[in-house]
């Protein structure tokens, strides 16, 4: 994955569930910024339902 993580971060934004296959993606994604985003957005998830 050749995406900048800025613009993975702006993609997250519009995301809605765990099961989207791009999370799915991003778990492939070995970067440190993508994997601190991912568990950011795993956490904001969490906390709306």
């Amino acid at each position: 994955m050749s995406e900048s993580i800025q613009s993975i971060k702006e993609r997250l934004k519009t995301v809605t569930s765990l099961t989207d296959p791009f999370i799915a993606e991003l778990k492939q994604d070995q970067r440190k910024g993508v994997q601190q985003a991912l568990r950011s957005f795993e956490k904001q998830v969490k906390k709306r339902h």
